[in-house]
């Protein structure tokens, strides 16, 4: 919209999920009056073109996780930019909520169960080379485990962190 003066969003590979910040300039003083919780959400539509000119929109909900700045534009203070940080949904959730469940299965399959059933996701596994989810498998066979009250992104990198491929190689 019109508001939206910059944003910026963060990808990195320490963290398995979206960061950034969004720059909104006030200038009819709808913000004035409202009290931010930090966990409101924003819903954005990324719009570009492929290299073949067709269209490809991406939506994203990202959720509020702060006020990083307030400036008022002029002495009136009728007019004022705010910078919010944001964290896209799944992040968020997922260091929200803790688990304390126990799996069966092999590592792959329990770390697919995970995320289909706390963020309702699949697995795309083209990235990798891989036909399909069958292709990916790691050394390790089937196991119990207990989630010891972490959070779903840590029991994420808990769980990557013990796999390796058949050539002892790590997974990332």
């Amino acid at each position: 919209t019109a508001m939206i003066a910059e944003v910026v969003i963060y990808e990195s590979l320490d963290k398995p999920f979206l960061t950034g910040k969004i720059v909104v300039v006030d200038n009819k003083n709808m913000f004035s009056g409202m009290e931010f919780s930090g966990t409101e959400r924003i819903q954005l539509s990324i719009g570009a073109a492929d290299a073949d000119h067709e269209e490809m929109i991406v939506e994203k909900t990202f959720i509020m996780t702060g006020i990083e700045g307030v400036k008022n534009n002029n002495k009136s203070a009728s007019s004022s930019t705010f910078v919010f940080s944001i964290m896209d949904e799944i992040g968020f959730i997922g260091r929200a909520t803790k688990l304390r469940k126990s799996y069966s299965g092999n590592l792959e399959n329990i770390i697919r169960k995970i995320i289909r059933s706390e963020f309702g996701q699949r697995i795309d596994v083209s990235l990798t080379g891989a036909k399909s989810l069958k292709d990916i498998n790691s050394v390790q066979g089937g196991m119990n485990i207990i989630v010891p009250n972490l959070n779903i992104i840590d029991t994420i990198n808990w769980l990557c962190s013990r796999l390796t491929t058949r050539n002892s190689s790590p997974y990332y």
